[in-house]
């Protein structure tokens, strides 16, 4: 048992060092093209920036470490951030009412989130308030992926045909971020504990990354030369 989580920490430590790596990457590539994504690159450059963090924080001080748990809090508040600034390409931002509500009680939900873990930090407890303590976040952690893959299917399926051709990547990346996230904490809800294996293999996600966004960048720019511009266009976006 012993050996086996040995060789789990030593695969959690290179999957999301490579990961912190592979987001810091494409926050550098996305900050060195300024004529993409309009108003809403800024916030995907902050989300890959805290998303790197997070999985920096991971790979040092553990992936299922309280500091990696509360950076991923802070995570998923600046990607609900950048996928409320992704509806702004088209201004859907300000026509669907629900978004905003949904985004403000996922934002909550992640707040206290952070508030039971700080206070963990601040008052370690054991037994059974540690163990009701774990249930509650996990309960809001599944809560929270599933809000984000509704959000996801809203920016995506209600968009035009123009404006997807731009958020068909990020929206598979969301999708796959949330998705995987869903099953690891249900999982981990059901069980009562955390799953290593899962967790130590959560940031190699963030390599896809690495490898959709730059296309993202190149399909949007091949369309915004052709006759019929998009949306997403940085003359229209700004």
């Amino acid at each position: 048992m012993g050996a086996t989580t040995g060789i789990w920490q030593i695969i959690g430590a290179a999957a999301w060092g490579s990961g912190a790596f592979a987001s810091l990457l494409v926050a550098g590539t996305l900050y060195a093209r300024p004529d993409r994504f309009g108003t809403a690159r800024k916030a995907l450059i902050l989300a890959l920036g805290v998303t790197g963090l997070w999985a920096l924080i991971g790979a040092l001080a553990g992936a299922a470490s309280i500091w990696a748990d509360m950076a991923d809090s802070l995570r998923d508040l600046a990607w609900l951030f950048a996928v409320y600034r992704l509806f702004a390409i088209d201004g859907r931002h300000s026509s669907l009412r629900p978004v905003r509500p949904l985004l403000a009680a996922l934002s909550f939900v992640e707040l206290l989130q952070l508030a039971i873990m700080l206070l963990q930090v601040s008052n370690p407890i054991g037994g059974l308030l540690a163990d009701l303590a774990f249930k509650t976040v996990t309960l809001f952690r599944i809560l929270v992926a599933t809000g984000g893959l509704m959000l996801v299917h809203n920016l995506y399926g209600g968009t035009g045909p123009d404006t997807r051709l731009v958020l068909r990547w990020p929206a598979l990346a969301f999708a796959l971020l949330w998705g995987f996230d869903l099953n690891l904490y249900t999982v981990s809800y059901l069980r009562g504990q955390d799953m290593v294996g899962l967790i130590a293999v959560r940031s190699l996600r963030r390599w896809y990354w690495r490898c959709c966004w730059p296309l993202v960048c190149d399909a949007g720019a091949r369309r915004c030369g052709s006759a019929r511009r998009g949306p997403w266009c940085s003359s229209q976006l700004r």
